[in-house]
């Protein structure tokens, strides 16, 4: 990333909400507890690591009620 890591990290948290995963959701798929994605995301951690995984990660398929 070309960014300080604190401004990557609310990139990263945008990211993740315009593909629709919440922390809960992404976190088991990315590895890592929901916890630490949410420090990482937040800033207190740091992890170049999981900021790339975010990028890599689909967009969330969406549900219809009633299928």
């Amino acid at each position: 990333c070309a960014l300080p890591i604190s401004k990557a990290s609310e990139a990263h948290k945008a990211l993740l909400r315009e593909k629709g995963w919440s922390y809960r959701a992404a976190a088991p798929v990315l590895g890592v507890h929901w916890v630490h994605l949410f420090r990482v995301l937040k800033g207190e951690r740091q992890s170049i690591r999981l900021l790339a995984a975010i990028e890599r990660l689909p967009n969330r398929p969406t549900t219809k009620s009633g299928a």
